[in-house]
């Protein structure tokens, strides 16, 4: 079933953004994955396998990785690897940005071209986004 509203008709996205944004994605999965390995309960809380500031600087700069790429996706809407350049016509986007703020639990306010997020809901988004995908 398509999540387009009826009579939209689908564009072809670019094959080489489709495989860019294909590999954002797993580069985002991957850097949340190593980030979540580096705890001992390997659920990003409590202590660092290796806790050490060498260890603390690796594994908090996957978390760093996992956002900046996330916001290439989702934040920079004019960038190289916006979600808006894969889902082209208007209706598609509404229906898919409503899903996923919904999905995150987050509204959209009109007139506003961003939706602040705290580094915890951050985080949630890109646990619920990885069992999304």
């Amino acid at each position: 079933m398509s999540a387009l509203p009826p009579g939209t008709m689908a564009q072809m996205p670019d094959v080489r953004l489709a495989r860019r944004q294909a590999i954002l994605s797993c580069a985002i999965i991957r850097n949340v994955v190593f980030y979540y390995v580096g705890w001992v309960s390997e659920d990003g809380q409590g202590t660092l396998k290796d806790d050490t500031e060498l260890g603390r600087t690796i594994n908090s700069n996957f978390i760093d990785m996992a956002v900046l790429e996330w916001a290439k996706l989702f934040v920079d809407a004019r960038g190289r690897h916006s979600w808006q350049r894969f889902v082209r016509p208007i209706e598609a986007r509404t229906v898919f940005r409503m899903g996923l703020l919904r999905v995150l639990g987050l509204t959209f306010r009109r007139g506003s071209n961003t939706t602040r997020m705290s580094e915890s809901t951050v985080i949630t988004s890109l646990r619920v986004w990885m069992t999304m995908t």
